[in-house]
């Protein structure tokens, strides 16, 4: 058949007496589409045929990979608005594989795996072994404890050299991420949901030689939803030789980490990441201190309830979001614009705002690159920053000001040069 594009394979119910018997369809159907392209399969929990469904599927480039578990099977909402194994509103990502998720913040959440269950999605999973012409793949919701052989394998580099996007979301069992530093061509990789995780080491690299790098091509990282995740660390490639000579995230320019509630410090590869533009980081109470960091363009930082220094950054836009207990900002000499946006219960300017302008009084003001403030906060800090009151000699020496209320009814908006001053409270 010369069938290339296949979005919606889902497989069926081998067990016709099963109460929750849906027709669909089995592996073996794929073995005659050899001119396959891109393939999404879906309830890989129900596969039972143990068959090389991809062995002569040379051109396939785009692959997806998906499982519910046993107690959603049947449960309209466990799927997540995706439709019931028929094939309907599975397609809910973007090109660029960002999704709504409605409710996918729970997948997996209470369901229990039996051994033997474990064993055949692993054995099953293990006997799939896609084509090295893949260049997108997602694998989703995979029960296993340890991913397929031929993600884990020392030879990754070689066994899918052509991989460009790598997505992995909701793994909840798996306590090993591949060593996807491997991978020449990977330019997009995102983990979102890796419950069982609690360190990232070296392995993460992969085998390594001196002068080579690790992850040569990556331009977009993430990680979501990791709520386990304490520490990366790279400590051990010294003993093997390619420590310093290794070359860390040399393209990198967009690095995320959302909803990683315990990690305690960044990785320390990003001090390696000279081409870092973006760096987003929400939802990471633990993290006490971003420090020595070439970042080109945007820091954002939002919900770090621990966050306790900004320092040594080279970025032009920070935004700070609800980071209560932020008490140093210092040696940001590029900074151009900062949006702050404040716990609602704060009622003073942060110290750390006022040192911040303090540093600059003895710069020229030719040389002086903080050109705009932005500030949302509540009517009582926003009456403080208005001509005259206590928190003006502040506001006054910034060359743009927009402050705001959070509903935006009030505001104060000022401008030094030509000079402007409008205020609504």
């Amino acid at each position: 058949m010369n069938l290339n594009h296949l979005e919606g394979f889902v497989i069926g119910h081998s067990d016709p007496t099963n109460e929750l018997y849906e027709e669909g369809c089995d592996l073996e159907e794929l073995r005659a589409l050899s001119k396959l392209r891109c393939l999404r399969i879906y309830r890989l929990e129900r596969a039972v045929t143990r068959v090389s469904v991809f062995v002569d599927k040379i051109l396939l480039k785009e692959l997806t990979l998906y499982w519910i578990s046993p107690e959603e099977d049947g449960d309209d909402e466990g799927d997540d608005g995706e439709g019931d194994g028929d094939g309907r509103n599975y397609d809910d990502d973007d090109e660029e594989g960002n999704e709504e998720d409605n409710g996918d913040e729970d997948e997996g959440h209470g369901v229990t795996w039996t051994e033997q269950q474990f064993q055949a999605v692993e054995k099953l999973c293990d006997e799939l072994s896609p084509p090295s012409s893949q260049q997108d793949l997602t694998i989703r919701r995979f029960p296993g404890r340890q991913l397929p052989c031929w993600l884990m394998s020392t030879s990754l580099d070689k066994s899918f050299p052509n991989l460009a996007f790598l997505r992995f979301w909701y793994l909840k069992s798996c306590t090993e991420l591949p060593p996807l530093g491997m991978l020449p061509l990977l330019k997009h990789r995102d983990i979102t949901g890796g419950e069982a995780i609690k360190t990232i080491g070296p392995e993460f690299l992969g085998r390594k030689f001196p002068g080579a790098s690790a992850f040569p091509k990556l331009e977009h990282l993430e990680f979501d939803e990791m709520p386990n995740w304490e520490e990366w660390s790279v400590c051990g490639m010294e003993e093997k030789g390619q420590g310093p000579h290794l070359k860390l995230f040399p393209n990198l320019k967009i690095c995320k980490m959302i909803d990683c509630p315990k990690l305690r410090a960044l990785p320390e590869g990003l001090s390696h990441a000279t081409k870092l533009k973006e760096l987003y980081l929400d939802s990471t109470q633990d993290l006490r201190e971003i420090t020595n960091l070439r970042l080109n363009y945007k820091l954002e930082v939002k919900d770090n309830t621990m966050l306790n220094r900004l320092s040594n950054l080279s970025m032009k836009y920070l935004k700070v979001e609800d980071c209560p207990n932020l008490e140093y900002v210092e040696n940001l000499d590029r900074l151009q614009q900062l949006v702050l946006i404040c716990p609602r219960q704060m009622k003073q300017l942060p110290q750390w705002l006022s040192t911040l302008i303090q540093q600059r009084q003895s710069i020229p003001s030719a040389q002086w690159s903080f050109r705009k403030l932005e500030l949302q906060c509540n009517t009582v800090l926003l009456k403080s920053c208005l001509e005259g009151n206590e928190n003006w000699h502040i506001i006054q020496q910034i060359p743009d000001v927009i402050i705001q209320t959070y509903s935006r009814k009030s505001y104060i908006r000022y401008s030094k040069h030509p000079r402007m001053y409008d205020a609504k409270v």
